[in-house]
């Protein structure tokens, strides 16, 4: 008997993705597999609000939003996981 595979725990995710269609097709495949998304983010000033305001074990990011790298994201999520480790 075959079963789904679960996540090991129930993660928080945030989710950036500017296409809301994709966003939502994302947000809605992740519950149905376990996770929750703490987040959900369309553009690079709301994940970086979302970075600082929302506790989640891991990211999802669309590498281009709206046109701009989502490097500055990237960098805060970099920046917030060494301040987790001092």
């Amino acid at each position: 008997m075959a079963t789904e595979a679960q996540p090991a725990k129930q993660a928080k995710l945030l989710v950036v993705e500017d296409d809301v269609l994709i966003r939502m097709l994302l947000a809605d495949m992740l519950g149905e597999i376990g996770y929750t998304v703490a987040a959900e983010a369309a553009s690079i000033d709301e994940a970086l609000e979302a970075t600082r305001k929302t506790d989640f074990d891991l990211a999802i990011l669309d590498a281009n939003l709206e046109g701009r790298s989502v490097s500055p994201v990237a960098d805060a999520l970099g920046r917030s996981r060494s301040n987790r480790e001092d």
